[in-house]
């Protein structure tokens, strides 16, 4: 019976015993002692906003010319004083005349002159003719003119589910004692490539 008893209480020798209690509470190992840093959602916010700013401006598929900073991503005094400055001329003169060399932001309103993308059938020099000879029809209609030797002088855009024009060109009336050409202004409209519109169409008014 004690070699029985003897075999079952042996033990091996290389058996270890597991550690006592207090040591189950050893710190993790080192490589864990410096997690990795929780993310930042501030740094990730200013990345799109920088990514905003170098893209090019909002309602650019009307957009080609000079490269011009959007402004609504923009949080600078100067962009402020530089939207009131606009949108006063933009007020004062109803839409027709900007002097675009002085801003360095795009607001929504697009310059013709930078050769924005608008139709996919005409060219925007055959689109200007028939916007100004729909004009032109008008205003002979109205006031019993004959306008001829039109020539385009400049135009601003808005988009507004599909294209607002402010069109700026010179004309003479033929029928007229003063054959000296005038500047006249139209406001018209094409809406999603429907029928051209003319909202109005007048000699422009003296500054």
């Amino acid at each position: 019976m004690a070699g029985v008893g003897n075999s079952t209480n042996s033990r091996d020798p290389k058996e270890i015993d597991p550690p006592p209690p207090k040591e189950l509470g050893h710190p993790p190992p080192k490589e864990l002692d410096h997690p990795p840093p929780p993310k930042k959602t501030k740094i990730e916010t200013d990345s799109e906003d920088e990514a905003e700013i170098e893209a090019r401006p909002r309602g650019s598929f009307l957009y080609k010319g000079k490269l011009l900073l959007p402004a609504l991503s923009c949080r600078d005094l100067e962009c402020d004083t530089q939207r009131d400055l606009f949108y006063k001329q933009l007020a004062d003169s109803e839409g027709f005349d900007v002097e675009w060399d002085r801003f360095n932001y795009v607001f929504n309103v697009v310059n013709f002159d930078w050769n924005p993308f608008i139709d996919d059938k005409r060219s925007n020099a055959e689109m200007m003719d028939m916007l100004i000879q729909a004009a032109v029809e008008e205003h002979d209609e109205e006031n019993g003119t004959k306008l001829e030797s039109v020539e385009y002088v400049s135009a601003n855009i808005v988009s507004v589910k599909g294209f607002l024009f402010f069109i700026t060109f010179r004309a003479t009336d033929v029928l007229s004692s003063d054959q000296e050409p005038k500047l006249y202004q139209a406001k018209v409209s094409q809406y999603c490539r429907q029928e051209v519109n003319v909202l109005m169409v007048r000699r422009k008014p003296p500054q």
